[in-house]
Formats: structure tokens, C-alpha cells, sequence
């Protein structure tokens, strides 16, 4: 059967005419955040959705370590309509058991639901890599970050590539691959020799394709890497200072790692067999 897309433009135009669906779910990254969202989103609360109809959330995100005073009310009524709820961070179950919600899972992240070798089906190598390379994903502006990169690389004798979005972006000295695609993004982590970044996803990248890393803190927001970090036994990837130019160099053990997303994973499909079978169950009722 083939589908029309629709585009929606506000959550009145959803309520209106909402897609037909037989379950309906949020998730994943900073969909609960507030503040990226400017406010609170009632469209990812899922408040258009059909009265009757299952509300999952699947490894869905606050993205931060508190909710405002404000959103507290909306957010516990809005989520009392689902039937199931999972998050991402360690801390997002924290906030919403808070408000009084026992039930709610920790999952993964959905990029970390395949292995290395279902990701390398789908990735390209762009041309112009060196053979050996440190990876750099940088999402927040600071010049420490790209100066720490600079003395990485001088200390390792390795040269630099940075994915970047924007050309003012670049990082001179280093190979810019300004906004690859999707497929060469995966080949450029999979090919690199270790990667520098403060990106929740690229840490989570590193972990599943066991990459030597270091991940920066982006400051705010910050939750998500130190969750994926704990998760996996290695809170030490996480750069205590810019001084800490040898943290590259230490030993990481993926094996344990392995482990324990293996485990989650586990977990996290659980879950999701248990929100979505549940549901089957009810309206076959």
C-alpha cells in the first residue's frame, strides 16, 4: 500500500487530521526539552493522537538533568495518557519518576540497536580521507575544543577531519568534509583511527564501533554523554580538563562495554516487543 506524505504545521492542523495510525510514539534525542523546543511542545506529547489509541514513548530525551517549575504540570498531565514510557538518559527516569511515574524504562539509543556490521552495510568511505586519521565532531562553538584537537593530533602524529555543517565551521590545518552523506558520515567514523567530540550520537558511534574516543562536554545539556558513559563502565572518556592531553592514549576496555550494551540492547527490544504486542492485545479485545 503507498502512503501520501502530509506536511503538519501546527498541532491544531494534527488534532484536525491526524495520520491514521494503530500505535503512536515519541522518540527519540531531545524531544522533551523545553528549551531547543522553546517552550513546551504539545505535539510531541502526542496530544493530537485519537482518544483510544496506544501512546508509547520509545528512548525518548529531556536532554537535561531537571525540569523548569512550569512545565512540571504540563508534563505529568500530557504523559499520563501514555501507556508506555521509555527514556535514554538515566537522568530522564529520574525526572519522571519525580512526578510520580513508577514504570518507566531505560533503553538505548535507537543508532545503538544495530551492531558495527549492520552499519557497515550502509556506509561509504568519501574520497579525500587519509589512511590514518583522528575524527573530530564538534556541535558547540569552542575554541579549547579545536585547540585540543590541534595538540591531539601533533602529539599522535595523526592528521585531523572534521564533519562540520557550515564552511566557517572548518578547522583549519584538518580535512573538512562540510555536511557528507548520511553514508559517509558512518564510513568516516568506522574508518577513523580515534575520535574527538562532544556529540551524544558520535560517543555513542565510538562505543558501538569501539573506537578510541574522548568525549568533551558540551556544558548544558550534557546528561546524555554521561548517561551512555555510565551505562558502559567508561565515565573516564569523559575530559575532566583541556590539560588532560594523554587521556587518548589510556586503554579502554570494549569488551566490558560490549557487554553491557549487549545486555541493553536486549532490554531496549523488550520493551518495545512489550509496548507494541500489549497494545495488539487491546484492540484485538
Amino acid at each position: 500500500m503507498l502512503y501520501k506524505t502530509k506536511r503538519y504545521l501546527s498541532v491544531e492542523q494534527l488534532a484536525s487530521k491526524p495520520p491514521l495510525a494503530d500505535v503512536y510514539c515519541t522518540g527519540s534525542d531531545q524531544v522533551w526539552n523545553s528549551t531547543w523546543n522553546e517552550g513546551f511542545d504539545e505535539a510531541l506529547f502526542l496530544s493530537w493522537a485519537p482518544i483510544g489509541k496506544p501512546r508509547i514513548a520509545f528512548a525518548a530525551s529531556i536532554g537535561k538533568s531537571r525540569l523548569e517549575e512550569w512545565e512540571k504540570p504540563q508534563t505529568k498531565d500530557a504523559l499520563s495518557r501514555y501507556d508506555a514510557i521509555s527514556m535514554r538518559e538515566a537522568s530522564g527516569v529520574c525526572i519522571l519518576e519525580d512526578l510520580g511515574f513508577t514504570d518507566v524504562s531505560l533503553v538505548l539509543d535507537p543508532t545503538l540497536l544495530i551492531s558495527k556490521k549492520e552499519w557497515e552495510r550502509v556506509s561509504t568511505i568519501p574520497e579525500g580521507l587519509p589512511e590514518n586519521y583522528i575524527l573530530v565532531y564538534q556541535l558547540n562553538p569552542d575554541d579549547r575544543f579545536a585547540e585540543y584537537a590541534k595538540r591531539l593530533s601533533s602529539r599522535m602524529g595523526v592528521p585531523l577531519v572534521k564533519v562540520c555543517y557550515r564552511k566557517n565551521e572548518r578547522l583549519r590545518g584538518a580535512v573538512n568534509l562540510v555536511t557528507p552523506e548520511v553514508t559517509d558520515f558512518i564510513g568516516c567514523f568506522l574508518r577513523s583511527a580515534c575520535i574527538v567530540t562532544d556529540s551524544f550520537h558520535a560517543t555513542a558511534f565510538s562505543l558501538n564501533f569501539e573506537k578510541p574516543f574522548v568525549s568533551i562536554s558540551p556544558g548544558r545539556f550534557s546528561t546524555r554523554i554521561e548517561s551512555i558513559l555510565e551505562l558502559t563502565g567508561l565515565k573516564e572518556r569523559l575530559l575532566a580538563d583541556f590539560d588532560q592531553i594523554d587521556l587518548m592514549e589510556r586503554p579502554i576496555d570494549f569488551e566490558s562495554a560490549r557487554a553491557s550494551l549487549s545486555a541493553k540492547r536486549d532490554e531496549t527490544l523488550e520493551f518495545l516487543r512489550s509496548a507494541l504486542d500489549s497494545k495488539r492485545v487491546a484492540r484485538s479485545e
